[in-house]
C-alpha cells in the first residue's frame, strides 16, 4: 500500500522536517517520499480530527481515478425540454417600475428615503437593508405579494 501526500492547506509553502529530512510542500503538491508510518501515524488522525490542510491518497484508489477518468463518457441524447414563456410575469416587472415611480419610489433615492418610504407602507426593513433589497421588496409591495 503506497501512500501520497497532498497538501491543500492555506499557506502556499509548508515544510515537514523528519529525521533530518526536508520534504517542501506548495499548495496542490502530491509527494509519494514521505515516510508511510508518519502518514498513518500523525497526518491520519490529523485528518480525522477536522484537520483539512492535508489529504491522504492511495495507488489503488489514483489508479481506479484515472481510469474512470479515460473512460470514455457515454452520451445520452438530451432531453427535449419546452421552455413556458410566461409573459404576464414580464409585464408585471416592467410595470412594477413605472408604479414605483408613481409612488415616489426610485432608485435614485437615498438609502435613509428608500427606508422611509417603505416604513411609511409597513415593509419591514432592518438596519443592514441595502438600497437593493429595499428596491426588490418595493416591487414585491406594489405587486400586491407583501
Amino acid at each position: 500500500m503506497a501512500l501520497s501526500l497532498k497538501y491543500v492547506g492555506a499557506r502556499p509553502y509548508t515544510e515537514l522536517k523528519l529525521s533530518g529530512v526536508v520534504y517542501g510542500f506548495s499548495r496542490g503538491v502530491v509527494r509519494d517520499d514521505v515516510p508511510e508510518e508518519f502518514i498513518t501515524s500523525k497526518i491520519a488522525p490529523m485528518i480525522a480530527n477536522g484537520g483539512g490542510a492535508w489529504v491522504i491518497l492511495d495507488d489503488k484508489e489514483s489508479k481506479m481515478l484515472e481510469a474512470v477518468k479515460e473512460a470514455p463518457a457515454k452520451k445520452e441524447a438530451p432531453a427535449k425540454r419546452e421552455k413556458k414563456v410566461s409573459t404576464p410575469e414580464v409585464v408585471a416587472l416592467v410595470d412594477s417600475d413605472s408604479l414605483l415611480e408613481e409612488q415616489g419610489f426610485s432608485s435614485k433615492l437615498t438609502r435613509a428615503k428608500m427606508m422611509a418610504w417603505c416604513s411609511e407602507r409597513g415593509i419591514a426593513t432592518s438596519n443592514t437593508s441595502t438600497k437593493a433589497s429595499m428596491t426588490e421588496l418595493a416591487r414585491q409591495y406594489i405587486a400586491g405579494n407583501n
